[in-house]
Formats: structure tokens, C-alpha cells, sequence
């Protein structure tokens, strides 16, 4: 099959975080001699189903550091897997935070942030700018652009690095985030077998299982975590979603260090398909 172009979907608008993860996709598959078109979706729910029909590959956000698992984004990707979606690889994403505005910070007396942004810069606020109304967007890219639409020295906004690019506005102060360990773990997705296929040409360094018990009993959780312990092997994320079959049934979303087709991983499946269904949401590397 000749490819003319890869057609990748993110979270809009531009300016945001997911802009930046599908930029890090982009410069990945540079060695590709084919264009790389990129669009922006308005929800997540949004950019799976573009994944799921003309797209070729999808960023996703998952998982921040700080504010913990996207639940829309695990409970698609499981939906959507039962139709061929497969995780192709991940990111991770240090979230860094600038303040942008047109004077000085003495001048500043409104900020224009995220609600998720403001949260993790409210320490930098309470200390430098405690008298200030904040304003909340629906997106950094919004913030930006209040800044970018204003030149009074009252107005700043919090953004990350790629706005100051994208909307040339000044900035007054770097770094500003509360926590310099705060990150965001990016997947990319794709149902396209030609896709995946090129992501698949070499040994993978993790998976995504799904676990669903076929009953619910004492220490069933154990047995299953067991499996994994007996073999060595690493487990580096455990997370319960509602099955969404009836109220207190559950499944497990585990992320395990080794690929799919690693034999001793086979056999923790084969072990695992005595007590529970087993499907592979991806085996997949990642992108730095």
C-alpha cells in the first residue's frame, strides 16, 4: 500500500498541550517522506471518533502526574479497541507554565488561565499577584489569545511555551507551575492497520491489558496480581474502571513493562484466561 500522508488528530485548539505531544509525533516521523496533516477536534470523545473513521493516528492525554488518569480517555480507548484501536506508542510531556502579559507584574490585575492550568500556578499567584481576579478559559489557547487582543499591562494570562510562539506575546515570568515534577503521559492510537503495522517494527518496551474477572470473589484481585509477581513482572500502573454493565462491576486497566509476545508474559495470559478475559489495548514504545 503506498502512503501519500499521515492525517493526525489532537485536542484542540492550537496552543494547547496535545498541540505539543502531536508535534513530538510529527518530528518522530520525520524520516517518513510523507506529508503529516494535523488537525484539532474539541473533545476527546471527538478526536477517538476521528481516530476510528478518516484519520490515520490520534495524541490522546491520559494521565497527568499531579491530577491523576483522564477517565474519558481510558473509558474510549477500551471502547474503541473492541473495534481494532490499538495504543501505538506514548509520551511524556513535562508541563511547564509561563505567565504572559503586556507591562510588568506590579501592573497585573487579571489573569486569564484554565482551570487546570490556574491549579497547578496557584502558589506563584498567591505569592506574587494574591490581589488579582482570575478568569477562567476553556482552553490555554484562549487564554492567550486575551492577551494577544489586549495591550493593557492589567491583562496576563497563564500558557504554556508553544502560545508565546504561536500568538507573539511577551513574557513576564518562566517556570511558574508549582511543582517542577509535573508531567502529562500522551498516547497516540490508531485503527489503521498500515499504521500500526509501522509502529510495530520493533520490540516493545510496554502494554496495555484490560482484565475482566468472570466473577467477583475474596482475594480475586490477589490472584490476579500474583500471576504477574510470580513471573517478575513489573506492573506500572493498576486501575479500576466501571465495566459499565451494572453498578459495582468492575474492570482492571493494567500497563505492564514487556511486550505482548514476550514468552513469559504469554504465559501470565495463559494463566490469567482461567479466572478472567484478557484483551491487549497495545504493546508500544515511547516517543521522547
Amino acid at each position: 500500500m503506498t502512503i501519500e500522508n499521515f492525517t493526525i488528530s489532537t485536542l484542540g485548539p492550537q496552543g494547547t498541550f496535545s498541540h505539543q505531544a502531536a508535534l513530538k509525533v510529527i518530528e518522530y516521523l520525520q524520516p517518513l517522506e510523507i506529508s503529516k496533516e494535523l488537525s484539532f477536534e474539541k473533545s476527546i470523545s471527538r478526536v477517538f471518533r476521528a481516530a476510528d473513521n478518516e484519520i490515520d493516528l490520534a495524541v490522546i492525554p491520559l494521565e497527568n502526574s499531579t491530577a491523576g488518569s483522564i477517565g474519558t480517555s481510558m473509558d474510549s480507548i477500551i471502547e474503541y479497541n473492541r473495534q481494532g484501536m490499538q495504543i501505538i506508542a506514548e509520551i511524556d510531556l513535562e508541563i511547564a507554565h509561563y505567565l504572559t502579559g503586556h507591562g510588568d507584574l506590579s501592573q497585573v490585575t487579571t489573569i486569564y488561565a484554565h482551570p487546570q492550568a490556574y491549579a497547578q500556578c496557584d502558589l506563584f499567584i498567591d505569592n506574587k499577584l494574591n490581589a488579582v481576579d482570575v478568569i477562567y478559559t476553556t482552553s490555554n489557547a484562549e487564554s492567550a489569545k486575551k492577551v494577544q487582543e489586549s495591550n493593557s499591562p492589567a491583562i496576563a494570562a497563564i500558557v504554556p511555551q508553544i502560545c508565546l510562539d504561536l500568538y507573539g506575546i511577551p513574557m513576564l515570568a518562566e517556570n511558574i507551575h508549582n511543582s517542577s515534577l509535573n508531567s502529562t503521559r500522551f498516547i497516540v492510537v490508531s485503527s489503521k492497520e498500515y499504521v500500526i503495522q509501522h509502529f510495530n517494527s520493533r520490540v516493545k518496551s510496554k502494554s496495555t491489558l484490560l482484565i475482566d474477572p468472570r466473577d467477583d470473589r475474596p482475594g480475586l484481585l490477589n490472584e490476579i496480581l500474583q500471576i504477574f509477581a510470580a513471573k517478575l513482572i513489573n506492573l506500572t500502573k493498576i486501575e479500576s474502571r466501571p465495566s459499565k454493565r451494572r453498578l459495582g462491576d468492575y474492570v482492571f486497566y493494567l500497563d505492564i513493562q514487556a511486550d505482548i509476545s514476550h514468552p513469559i508474559l504469554q504465559d501470565c495470559l495463559i494463566e490469567l484466561q482461567k479466572t478472567a478475559q484478557i484483551r491487549n489495548l497495545g504493546s508500544y514504545n515511547r516517543i521522547v
